[in-house]
């Protein structure tokens, strides 16, 4: 076994992390579940979106058969949301295509929506031993300044390089499950973006650490300027509650999801005037209008500008449902839309009281 391997193991003996949910009630479902919701985001904030599924969809079979739209509005607040279409896609596909038989290995599981080979070595480590690959950001990271990986994660070169590596560092299959959360743990806890070296099992054969190098490893993506593009959402709300429509459109961002009347330009002027149609006699007071607010997307920074408008109470709008502010949470807002209803409630709140 490799001096990486044996020192990663050793440590993970004594501090790693043995008590997540997903590890206490550990099956193919918990892992695939955590590992999907963990892509790119922390466990804190993982475990409680986790507990709610388990309590909601304890079995694949609950999941497979549960609506898309009640499964949105539970992922809701944990962002990435084709991570959730594609996790409906991958149990469905097990439980309904499969009869119930999950894959096995990495690769197979790969064949999966959303599941890639670093996702599928996860699991398939966990629940089958499979001698496969995990190379999350934690991973990547240890392996990269362990042996002193030139380049940034997303590079091609640098990618080839972490895996190949990664490939001859794995133990035999019964040490598979502790030595991937040992790697997980290991980035999450010690070898941070700022690495808490002093207590490093690996620090003294760390190439980067023995070079001085432990924050230029790996090294920072080169900075793009996102473009800017420009929305404006409107909120028709009664003193019960408000307008909405399920975006189905397969292209943009927010496919499933819940949306008031929003126009999307790269032009600022387009969006400036626009209203959606309705008479103006349905109106009530005088609108809330809310400062613009940005919202970083990976390609592009959208700048929302918000406008809310109390209407009459028999007020309807063409294409759009009627919510009650006691089912809002039952349907799926994006996040930053969510938290913009929120800051127009606030002074709601303050009006109506």
């Amino acid at each position: 076994m490799p001096p990486f391997t044996q020192a990663l193991l050793a440590w993970y003996a004594q501090h790693g992390r043995k008590g997540l949910p997903w590890q206490v009630q550990d099956t193919w479902y918990t892992r695939l579940l955590s590992e999907v919701m963990l892509q790119q985001t922390q466990v804190k904030t993982v475990i409680p979106y986790f507990e709610r599924f388990i309590e909601a969809y304890p079995t694949p079979e609950a999941l497979a058969r549960a609506s898309d739209d009640d499964v949105m509005a539970l992922w809701q607040g944990l962002g990435y949301y084709a991570r959730a279409r594609n996790l409906l896609k991958a149990v469905r596909a097990i439980v309904f295509d499969r009869e119930g038989v999950c894959p096995t290995t990495a690769v197979d599981w790969a064949t999966l929506p959303g599941i890639g080979l670093s996702t599928g070595g996860a699991i398939a480590a966990f629940s089958f031993k499979d001698r496969a690959v995990m190379a999350d950001g934690n991973a990547k990271r240890v392996i990269a300044r362990a042996f002193a990986i030139e380049g940034y994660t997303g590079e091609r070169r640098f990618e080839k390089a972490v895996w190949e590596k990664a490939e001859t560092l794995l133990p035999e299959a019964e040490a598979m499950p502790a030595y991937t959360q040992a790697l997980m743990d290991m980035g999450a806890l010690v070898c941070k973006r700022r690495p808490l070296c002093d207590v490093c099992p690996l620090a003294t054969q760390c190439q980067a650490h023995v070079q001085g190098r432990e924050t230029d490893i790996p090294a920072p993506k080169p900075k793009k300027t996102r473009p800017v593009r420009y929305a404006k959402l409107v909120f028709y709300f009664t003193q019960t509650g408000l307008f909405l429509k399920k975006k189905t459109e397969k292209k943009g961002v927010w496919q499933d999801l819940f949306l008031p009347p929003m126009v999307e330009s790269e032009d600022a002027k387009v969006c400036e005037g626009w209203m959606p149609p309705l008479p103006e006699e349905a109106l009530i007071g005088n609108p809330i209008r809310l400062t613009p607010h940005p919202h970083d997307f990976s390609h592009y920074r959208l700048m929302m500008n918000v406008e809310a408008h109390e209407v009459r109470p028999e007020t309807e709008l063409e294409g759009f449902d009627f919510v009650p502010f006691s089912g809002l949470d039952k349907v799926a807002l994006p996040a930053p839309v969510a938290l913009l209803w929120r800051d127009v409630e606030r002074v709601l709140n303050a009006y109506w009281a």
